[in-house]
């Protein structure tokens, strides 16, 4: 829900009120959760490979427009789409790769 509450607190104009520019791109379609259990070792693989190549897509299609992404919500198995297409990125511009990973904190914050 992270996404839908930074849209209602109207982030996209507070950045544009600082001078930046922001695009909202909306939320990605992709497969759904099938619920079931792993085979092989591996849950739900042909879903989180088709959900990497969409995110792949987006990342990539932003990132060759000149803008910086910024992706929120998801599994943490998503970051392959977004880091391979920021890797690639950076190949085809000969660019070295950086990675800022921001996660957010689950159970007890003093433990």
């Amino acid at each position: 829900m992270g996404p839908e509450a930074l849209r209602v607190a109207q982030l996209a104009p507070v950045l544009t009120a600082l001078g930046l520019t922001a695009y909202d791109q909306g939320n990605l379609s992709g497969p759904a959760n099938p619920l079931l259990p792993a085979v092989g070792g591996y849950r739900h693989l042909a879903e989180v490979m088709a959900w990497n190549q969409t995110v792949h897509d987006a990342v990539l299609a932003a990132l060759q427009m000149g803008q910086l992404p910024l992706l929120l919500g998801g599994d943490h198995c998503l970051a392959i789409g977004s880091i391979s297409a920021v890797a690639r990125h950076c190949r085809n511009m000969g660019k070295r790769l950086r990675v800022l990973w921001l996660d957010a904190r689950i159970g007890n914050p003093t433990a």
